[in-house]
């Protein structure tokens, strides 16, 4: 069965607005939502949770909390009461779900990987708009070393004031960006989603799916299954997150404005270098007018077989650049 793009455009209950603190250069951007290998859940007391090396979601619910991420690209919501947040290495998403929490404190919030993610909050607050800064319902107020995120649950015209949610310490206000996105997701099936005219994050899953992300910097996961993939207009992202994902077709790649997002990518295959094209795991191969782009999973002294990810349509092979257009 097929999802036709009416279906799964603005009508679609599959859609929903995602709305993100960090930098847009991150990682956290990419959309590469953690697999949860293991759930930790607190009580109505103070206690002290603490993640695994792996990837955790670690929920404090009530009590003052101290919440621990450790390895792994976690997920921490502290919950009601004031918190202590440390995401520890990986990217880490720090989940604010109501405006009655309380002042959270995020110890290491790195902008360069974590993200603050407010979407249910600004739901909560029926928040329509693409930029909650301009709205004034929201803003990032400097405090000594650290940054308040602050929420007004009525903005620019209305008579409630700002609430801080979470003070991220060792933090300035110009090394922070809000995001509003549109997230269309698809099913197991063969799906066609069509972005909105705003920046959208595309994920197909399994099925050979075909995403239009228009206008807008779009992000276009196409996930399992030979896909289609056409970014439209703007500054958009192609990411692969995993090895095991099948060959897809990218009609429009502009090498000087898209990005090819390889990191979860070589994260999986345990790549530590700075050089993947001269350690061999990832080379681009030009067939006729189009390039494919082909990872190695254990790099040029291994026996396993080169497979290609993607092909790049009217691209030119010398014309990929990683650390420009492809990020590692």
């Amino acid at each position: 069965m097929t999802n036709e793009s009416t279906d799964l455009n603005l009508a679609s209950s599959s859609q929903s607005v995602v709305v993100m603190v960090g930098d847009l250069n991150s990682a956290g951007f990419y959309y590469s939502t953690p697999q949860l290998l293991e759930t930790i859940i607190g009580t109505d007391k103070d206690e002290e949770l603490t993640g695994t090396e792996g990837n955790d979601i670690i929920s404090g619910l009530e009590g003052r909390d101290t919440l621990f991420g450790g390895a792994g690209n976690d997920i921490l919501k502290g919950g009601l009461d004031s918190d202590r947040l440390t995401g520890g290495k990986g990217r880490d998403r720090f989940v604010f779900d109501n405006l009655n929490e309380r002042t959270d404190t995020i110890t290491d919030f790195n902008v360069n990987e974590d993200t603050l993610v407010l979407t249910n909050l600004f739901a909560q607050l029926n928040y329509n708009g693409v930029d909650p800064i301009g709205d004034r319902y929201l803003q990032f107020v400097q405090d000594g070393a650290s940054t308040k995120v602050q929420v007004d649950p009525d903005g620019i015209n209305g008579p409630f004031p700002f609430t801080t949610i979470a003070t991220l310490e060792n933090i300035t206000t110009d090394t922070l960006q809000a995001v509003v996105l549109n997230e269309i997701i698809g099913t197991s099936e063969s799906d066609r989603l069509i972005g909105t005219d705003g920046n959208d994050i595309l994920a197909g899953f399994d099925g050979q799916d075909t995403l239009i992300g228009g206008a807008g910097n779009d992000i276009l996961v196409g996930g399992q299954g030979r896909d289609i993939l056409t970014g439209g207009e703007g500054r958009d992202r192609f990411v692969y997150n995993s090895f095991d994902e099948r060959t897809d077709i990218i009609i429009d790649f502009n090498v000087k404005e898209d990005f090819l997002v390889l990191t979860d990518l070589f994260a999986q295959l345990d790549y530590n270098g700075v050089d993947p094209i001269s350690d061999g795991y990832l080379q681009f191969f030009p067939q006729g007018l189009n390039t494919r782009v082909q990872v190695n999973p254990d790099g040029v002294d291994g026996f396993f077989p080169i497979r290609t990810i993607a092909v790049l349509g009217n691209v030119n092979a010398a014309d990929l650049v990683v650390g420009s257009n492809i990020i590692i």
